[in-house]
């Protein structure tokens, strides 16, 4: 049993769920979701290969260009049938050398992408969408060195109208910081605490299921890990969101299920999640969307799946012309390829995003292009360091030229991008549907979201 020895709550409200952002039409409010196709399910996360124990496959390291398979389809809350892709969180550890994973759809060949980077020693994991083969499994491929692989999944997608689904869609927001404990007088998480954070989306709190948002350590006092999910203390699982080493900058992604506040005060029954810190360490979480119920006000999206597909490589030219220098906003425009789908208008995309070798400590921001009213978000993806290979998944919204933008704080970076996969609205929906969700107002950008508090906590089985 762990003792949770306090929790920190953070809450922001945010006003009027069909309000929306300067310059942003808002859509005609839809109906339910019609249909499960596209839509998106959380699952508690289960660990479905772990190769230490011989968990999902034969014990023992992957081992250098080696590829090993891994059934999904019908295990740990997933389908057998009817799933177009999963959520997974992919964490190495115990690697004898600089390498990387690629996860992809079984049956096809591997793909000229990375799903995680990593140094002899490190154990670190990324978040990975993975469109599944014709078998329902994943292939995983080693490129130097041996290492172990542990995966926990976290939600599926539907692939079908028919499928088992909680008909998540998901709806987009202008990047915001939720929390930075940085910048609030209790300091850093305490070791055995959790944090919460509520957000009120009035009359359709109820239809809110999961955030998709980028969590971070930063200064941590030693090696541990972090876990986000839905704040609820009596559902927390022995699963890690991140791994952060000493004074490390470690962020992930994460699509963490939500759950109605509880003990909270004025903010009761706000959907809410929760992050645990096993070793004392500042936490940063910032949002980017969220599924609902298929019942949310204003047009929600759906996802199609496709192979990792490279779209930038500034080592190569690929995509952008050349390193980003130190202060820079790089345009970068989606091709064709990872835009057309018969079912729908392309609104955001799921990618892979990969900083090499920064000439100094620096940070990386995506976010949409064009799209009136929206400036450089006060939030981060990457904080890359000189000498690594720092990735990370990210989910950005397109502006009307299909186009993101990435922005270089400080001295020379190169940039890989690979795209996982696209959200779009479907063909039903009314003519006008908006590039981006209905955004919330009332709610700053940046910094901090809400004021911050002690409370009680219970402890956890």
């Amino acid at each position: 049993m762990r003792l949770l020895r306090g929790a920190i709550i953070t809450t922001i409200a945010l006003a009027a769920a069909a309000a929306v952002s300067p310059g942003i039409a808002q859509a005609e409010p839809a109906a339910a979701a019609a249909g499960a196709k596209g839509t998106y399910t959380t699952l508690a996360p289960t660990r479905i290969l772990d190769t230490r124990n011989g968990n999902g496959a034969p014990a023992g390291k992957i081992g250098r260009a080696g590829i090993l398979h891994l059934q999904v389809g019908g295990r740990g809350g997933v389908p057998a049938s009817g799933v177009s892709a999963v959520t997974l969180n992919v964490t190495v550890t115990s690697p004898t050398d600089h390498s990387f994973l690629t996860v992809f759809p079984s049956g096809i060949t591997r793909p000229t992408a990375s799903s995680l980077n990593f140094t002899p020693g490190w154990t670190g994991a990324n978040s990975v969408t993975v469109k599944l083969g014709a078998n329902g499994g994943v292939d995983i491929y080693n490129h130097d060195g041996t290492t172990h692989v542990i995966v926990d999944v976290m939600g599926y997608y539907a692939e079908n109208d028919q499928a088992q689904s909680m008909n998540g869609l998901f709806h987009p927001i202008t990047p915001r910081r939720l929390i930075d404990t940085r910048e609030d007088a209790e300091g850093a998480l305490p070791s055995d605490y959790y944090l919460r954070s509520a957000l009120n989306f009035g009359t359709d709190n109820p239809h809110i299921r999961a955030w998709a948002v980028n969590v971070t350590s930063t200064g941590a006092i030693g090696d541990g890990f972090l876990t986000a999910w839905n704040g609820d203390i009596n559902s927390l699982q022995e699963t890690s969101t991140l791994n952060y080493r000493r004074g490390e900058t470690v962020p992930n992604m994460a699509i963490v299920p939500t759950a109605p506040c509880y003990d909270c005060g004025s903010f009761e029954g706000w959907p809410s999640i929760g992050v645990y810190a096993q070793t004392t360490t500042h936490v940063i979480v910032d949002i980017v969307g969220f599924f609902d119920d298929g019942t949310f006000t204003g047009n929600g999206l759906r996802f199609d799946p496709i192979a990792p597909t490279r779209i930038v490589d500034t080592r190569e030219a690929l995509g952008a012309p050349g390193a980003l220098g130190q202060a820079t906003t790089t345009k970068i425009t989606a091709p064709g390829t990872v835009l057309n789908t018969a079912d729908g208008a392309t609104s955001s995309l799921a990618l892979n995003v990969t900083a090499i070798n920064p000439s100094i400590p620096t940070v990386l921001t995506v976010w949409a292009n064009g799209i009136d009213g929206q400036t450089k978000p006060g939030v981060s993806n990457l904080n890359p360091q000189p000498g690594r290979v720092t990735p990370n998944a990210a989910i950005t919204a397109i502006g009307p030229s299909n186009a993101f933008n990435v922005y270089n704080h400080g001295g020379n970076v190169h940039l890989v991008v690979d795209v996982v996969g696209r959200f779009y609205f479907p063909t039903a929906t009314p003519a006008g549907a908006l590039r981006m969700a209905p955004q919330p107002s009332g709610a700053p950008n940046a910094g901090r979201a809400g004021s911050v508090g002690f409370q009680s906590a219970h402890a956890a089985a």
